[in-house]
Parts: C-alpha cells; sequence; structure tokens
C-alpha cells in the first residue's frame, strides 16, 4: 500500500486531484467564509477549459517529437519539447493544473481555497519540476541550459 501511494504522489494529476479534494473539505468545513457567487460560472469554467486544452495540447507536442511526458520516468525522454506552448513555459502543465485549481476556487467563492494554491506550487516545484530539470539537464546539457536561459519554469 505504502508503495502505491509513493507511486501516486509521482503523478501531478493525483497531487492535483489532492488540492481538488482538499479545497472541497475546506469549503465545507468553514463555508462561513464564502463571498457569495463573485464570479459568474462562465469565468471559472473558461479558465478550467483553457487550462484542459493546454494538457492536451502540451501532450500532442510530446507524442508528436516522439517522447515521454511521464514524469515518473523523466530520462527516459528522447527529445526535448521547446516549441509551441513550451516557448512560453518551461512547465505549461503544471501551469494548468494550478489553473484547475483555481478555477475550482473560484467556483467555490471561497477565498480561503486561494491559501492551498502556494503550498501546491512548492510541492510541484519540490516534488516534480527539480527531478525533471535535473534530469533534463543531465540528458540534454547545453541544450536544456539555453532552453533554461530563454523560457520561464512557471510563465
Amino acid at each position: 500500500m505504502c508503495r502505491l501511494i509513493k507511486l501516486a504522489f509521482k503523478l501531478p494529476a493525483f497531487l492535483t486531484l489532492l488540492f481538488l479534494s482538499a479545497m472541497y473539505i475546506a469549503d465545507v468545513i468553514v463555508a462561513s467564509f464564502r463571498i457569495g457567487n463573485i464570479t459568474s460560472s462562465y469565468l471559472p469554467i473558461s479558465i478550467l477549459s483553457a487550462s484542459l486544452l493546454a494538457i492536451a495540447f502540451a501532450c500532442f507536442l510530446f507524442w508528436k517529437a516522439k517522447t515521454t511526458a511521464n514524469p515518473i520516468v523523466p530520462t527516459k525522454a528522447s527529445s526535448l519539447v521547446t516549441t509551441g506552448i513550451y516557448s512560453l513555459s518551461r512547465n505549461p502543465m503544471y501551469v494548468a493544473f494550478t489553473s484547475v485549481l483555481i478555477a475550482f476556487a473560484l467556483f467555490l467563492s471561497n477565498p480561503i481555497n486561494l491559501l492551498l494554491l502556494p503550498l501546491f506550487v512548492f510541492l510541484v516545484n519540490k516534488l516534480y519540476i527539480l527531478p525533471e530539470e535535473q534530469a533534463l539537464e543531465s540528458l540534454f546539457a547545453d541544450e536544456f541550459i539555453a532552453y533554461k536561459s530563454k523560457v520561464r519554469r512557471w510563465v
């Protein structure tokens, strides 16, 4: 069971689902912090739609480059993807996962949920981005260093 949990935490989507659950639980427990419907449902739906589209497009670019997007084994990457959405951010999928959380926080209209976002960003940096960057730098050396100097980690 412990091995399964460790494996689950290697998947950014699992961490995102965990934070979505935490937001829902926080909203239920601290419902008094709701500030009414501060946004129409169009804003959260728009953010969610854009986030899912960004994730799909990022995955498509990995598929097109015939390389892996699997965060469990970044050392199996066969090429460095630097075009499309990856020319704007080195981690567009993580930006999109964060945006999903923002959309859900807006949907719930409970600002207490926004307090979870910095923790999510910290964990994503520590658990996923830093190990991935180390793997990519060891695989692609100067090419990754040049890319890293031109494109920001988040946005």
